[in-house]
């Protein structure tokens, strides 16, 4: 089991190694955008990783495409596409 730490809410979740971060996200019942079920295309679940982001799965061509399109800044990730690999910490303006 890893850790996923939400920031500045506090809240935390263990999950699988792994598991969805957006799935883990809301097990810690916060709240998530999205409009495209999950499929990497809105960038609404857009987060940003506080640490090592090794501590998820490297981002794939269409993340990384789309969060190029959207100007994300370094250590910003989609949610429902990353994975958990070990404890991680991260956060989103809106919680």
């Amino acid at each position: 089991m890893v850790r996923v730490s939400c920031e500045p809410s506090g809240r935390a979740v263990e999950v699988e190694a792994g598991a969805p971060l957006a799935e883990a996200i809301r097990s810690a019942g916060l709240p998530l955008g999205s409009s495209c079920r999950g499929e990497g295309a809105c960038g609404w679940c857009r987060v940003r990783v506080l640490g090592d982001p090794g501590a998820l799965s490297p981002p794939d061509p269409r993340e990384r495409a789309l969060l190029a399109r959207l100007r994300a800044a370094p250590g910003e990730r989609l949610a429902c596409q990353a994975r958990v690999l070990t404890s991680v910490t991260v956060t989103a303006s809106y919680w």
